[in-house]
């Protein structure tokens, strides 16, 4: 008799792709500080003027996610997710090309409203959707995406030095 092979079940491949999505939106938001030194010493930009590009980013989460919520009613979370990736990494080609402080603060304002519409907000409606029984077992694993973030942050000093503060933005947005 033929063996039948055993398949993997399609919601732990959506799971993994959704943990790997936040590793890398979740890191990348949090290198805000790991830059903060070096484009501040560039333009000569006080701490409080620098500082104000992460508070421009919280301004934009808090705008973007209801209007995110609202999108995924109406599109579905497939394209609201791909919409938010696609702000998230357009957005960081911005780094590339600061000139002058609302450049920074633009970008970090597009940077989280593009957050919101790929990360929390969709994640748990799909992980409800895959994950019936144990949604709370799958939705802590993709929240623990903030741990490994901050591993992986430990290489984007590295990049810093070898490409520069802009050259890093634009490898990390590709």
């Amino acid at each position: 008799a033929p063996r039948s092979e055993q398949r993997i079940w399609y919601g732990w491949v959506v799971l993994a792709v959704t943990f790997l999505t936040m590793v890398c939106l979740i890191t990348t938001r949090n290198s805000f500080g790991i830059f903060f030194k070096a484009i501040a010493s560039d333009f000569g930009w006080s701490r409080a003027e620098t500082a104000g590009a992460f508070s421009a980013g919280m301004l934009g989460q808090a705008v973007g996610s209801p209007l995110f919520g609202w999108i995924m009613d109406r599109w579905g979370i497939r394209r609201t997710m791909s919409l938010g990736v696609f702000i998230f990494g357009a957005s960081l080609l911005i780094g590339g090309f600061i000139g002058a402080l609302w450049h920074l603060y633009l970008m970090y304002f597009l940077i989280s409203t593009g957050f919101a519409a790929a990360s929390y907000i969709p994640q748990v409606a799909l992980l409800a959707n895959w994950f019936v029984i144990r949604s709370g077992f799958a939705i802590g694993i993709t929240n623990s995406a903030q741990g490994f973030g901050f591993l992986v942050n430990l290489a984007t000093p590295a990049l810093i030095i070898y490409l520069g503060w802009r050259g890093s933005y634009i490898a990390i947005a590709a």
